[in-house]
């Protein structure tokens, strides 16, 4: 989808292209190569969260593509922050977008971004809005097919007993499989499209946790939660779907899986990789740690000295937001999926 987007920009006078939903804070559906640094400062510094520039056109919600000068005069614009300074001074001021019908009750935005004035805009809407209807119906059935993936990932995670869904902005529930409902269900619910946890402090240590993580910040974060039974705690990992995790789970949003004290199983060191873009010797080390050994001898293991294992733990702690080997023991062991080959 991103070298579609791109291509579809750039043959109209863009620069890039992205796809959002409209009930979804910081949850880019796909963005096209040439507009993700854009992207990713207007979702870190707070304009996706209120999307002042795109609200307008989701209101109106015309079967047609508009420009910015078709909601707000060039001096409205100087006077607006997210133009001001950010998207003038990248030279993405000027863009052409349109609503499109989601999966559900959803709307989608698709936005053409970095037009090089408002005539080269508009010079594009008429052969955009005779291309509309073939985006709209793509659209439709690539973010299915999106939703369908993800739902298997976790499903596949739920056959081997792992209790995990993703999330997006806002606790927006992607997917969730049935352990995670079963061993969950004291603790938080669905409704309205979205997780609702039970408690209000585990609620705003989960919708912390997620920003944090959205915005780039955190790799990695545990917490614990209480149910019913208050002498069982769950510890639940929040990690966020990058690169290849990205890939795997056909999202870019958040990964929730329960600590389940009974899961004994090791993970496999291809795993580790691709949950938290480690390298292939600190996804190694990683493993054996998470097996119980002792940093030196997993060091010995794998046949590296002990002052380049010591590096790679400080680089495995950066990744995934732990600081002791117990705590990233505990959290390896959680993200187990059994038919992974041996790293």
């Amino acid at each position: 989808m991103p070298v579609l987007l791109h291509e579809i920009a750039t043959c109209h006078g863009a620069r890039g292209a992205l796809l959002f939903e409209s009930r979804s804070a910081n949850d880019g559906i796909s963005v096209s190569p040439g507009v993700e640094h854009l992207f990713e400062r207007y979702v870190a510094e707070g304009y996706m969260a209120l999307n002042e520039r795109g609200t307008p056109m989701f209101l109106e919600h015309a079967p047609q593509f508009r420009t910015d000068s078709d909601f707000r005069t060039p001096e409205e614009q100087r006077a607006m922050p997210v133009y001001r300074d950010l998207l003038i001074p990248l030279g993405f001021a000027v863009g052409a977008g349109t609503v499109i019908q989601g999966t559900g009750d959803d709307m989608i935005g698709l936005t053409l971004e970095g037009f090089a004035d408002d005539a080269a805009a508009r010079q594009q809407l008429p052969r955009l809005d005779r291309l509309r209807p073939h985006i709209a119906r793509a659209t439709s059935l690539a973010t299915r097919m999106m939703c369908f993936q993800s739902e298997a990932a976790v499903d596949a995670l739920g056959l081997v007993g792992t209790a995990a869904a993703i999330i997006g902005a806002n606790n927006r529930l992607r997917a969730m499989n049935a352990p995670f409902g079963t061993r969950m269900e004291d603790r938080c619910f669905e409704c309205g499209g979205r997780l609702r946890f039970r408690s209000p402090a585990v609620a705003a240590r989960v919708e912390a946790a997620v920003d944090e993580a959205l915005r780039g910040g955190q790799p990695a974060a545990t917490l614990l939660t209480s149910g019913v039974d208050a002498a069982e705690p769950l510890a639940l990992h929040v990690i966020p779907l990058r690169t290849a995790a990205r890939e795997r789970f056909e999202s870019d949003g958040i990964l929730l899986i329960v600590a389940d004290p009974r899961n004994a199983v090791t993970p496999k060191a291809s795993l580790l990789r691709l949950m938290f873009d480690l390298t292939p010797g600190e996804s190694m080390l990683a493993a054996e740690l998470a097996a119980g050994h002792s940093l030196r001898n997993a060091a010995a293991r794998r046949g590296v000295a002990y002052s380049t294992a010591r590096v790679y733990l400080r680089q495995i702690f950066a990744k995934t937001g732990c600081h002791r080997q117990a705590e990233l023991a505990t959290l390896l062991t959680s993200t187990l999926i059994a038919a992974q080959p041996p790293g």
